[in-house]
């Protein structure tokens, strides 16, 4: 075995999925879940699944939460729906039961190869606009409108100028073939933001920007550990 070869591996795929450690508990908090809860638990959950994958299968894959189904999760079932995260994340807890009964008697194989190439491609670039949107959203370029529903945000707005910023970080290292780019450019903006907000701290503040308050800080899972609620399972809206 070529351990550097290996370790070189390990440390590119990291670097190009390590954004996710960021992204999940940014969408997911949205819901009410701690924020700092949901890093560690999106950290331990991509550490146990990798190393499971490795171990079970002898499979080089990294596996981490999915950036699709946590904003249908966070966006369409709990605030859109109205439905507590706590039932949310039963019927997470129910799917995934399922999904795995699928796995195992090969449906889920038969399903995947009955679907169109095309249809599938179609899925992917769906799922891409859907995540592209809350972005925007989230970043103030895309805002309410009352009369066309969405309209553009304005591009004098400093949270709007940082999203931009961050998109041109990302274009210039995806050019450069920089390994890990969404997180060197999610760095770069952030070090920016976080000199920003030392000079005005009120302005920072007021677009969602926070100067850390530590270096290391390890958060409990306590608060969403274990918190499945199945009062809903026999109601209609499950």
């Amino acid at each position: 075995m070529n351990y550097k070869k290996e370790i070189f591996a390990g440390i590119t795929t990291f670097l190009s999925m390590s954004y996710i450690i960021a992204v999940n508990p940014a969408i997911l908090s949205n819901t009410g879940m701690p924020i700092g809860a949901l890093v560690t638990a999106t950290c331990l959950t991509a550490a146990f699944s990798t190393i499971l994958m490795g171990l079970y299968t002898n499979t080089p894959l990294a596996l981490a939460s999915g950036m699709s189904l946590n904003a249908f999760f966070a966006f369409s079932v709990v605030i859109g729906m109205n439905i507590p995260w706590q039932v949310a994340l039963a019927a997470v807890f129910i799917e995934g039961l399922i999904f795995i009964l699928l796995s195992f008697l090969r449906v889920r194989e038969q399903i995947i190869n009955s679907i169109p190439i095309n249809l599938k491609y179609s899925i992917s670039v769906g799922i891409g606009l859907f995540i592209a949107f809350i972005g925007f959203v989230n970043g103030g370029i895309i805002i309410k409108n009352d009369a066309t529903l969405v309209g553009i945000g304005s591009f004098v707005d400093l949270k709007v100028l940082f999203t931009f910023l961050g998109l041109f970080f990302i274009v210039i290292f995806e050019q450069l073939n920089v390994r890990g780019s969404i997180l060197w450019a999610i760095s770069l903006v952030t070090l920016i933001a976080w000199i920003y907000a030392i000079f005005n701290l009120e302005g920072a503040k007021s677009i969602g920007i926070h100067l850390p308050s530590g270096v290391l800080k390890f958060e409990s899972i306590g608060p969403i550990f274990n918190q499945l609620d199945f009062s809903y399972v026999l109601n209609e809206h499950f």
